[in-house]
């Protein structure tokens, strides 16, 4: 099984950290090139666009959103919307 994280600041870098600590394969985003660069520095498997995120997650898909509640979320939130399936799962962890 694979996990998705979009968002890798702070919180997003901890909760994958702490999942590959659990034996989890973690594939994480960030709009950010910086942070993708500081995540895959700490071990964490990065790609590079959303696109390549939901290409490299398994057929029925797990994403964990670690993003600013806000305009941001809601764009991604359309955008995964439109590619997502029946049966693949999305989790919010932002604040407002």
């Amino acid at each position: 099984m694979k996990i998705g994280i979009i968002g890798l600041g702070k919180m997003g870098a901890n909760l994958a950290l702490n999942g590959l600590d659990h034996g989890w394969n973690i594939i994480g985003y960030d709009a950010s090139a910086q942070t993708r660069e500081s995540a895959t520095k700490q071990g964490i498997t990065t790609v590079a666009s959303q696109k390549a995120l939901l290409e490299a997650l398994d057929q029925e898909k797990i994403i964990l959103l670690s993003t600013p509640a806000d305009h941001i979320t809601n764009q991604i939130l359309q955008d995964l919307g439109s590619t997502l399936q029946t049966g693949d799962i999305v989790i919010d962890s932002g604040n407002p």
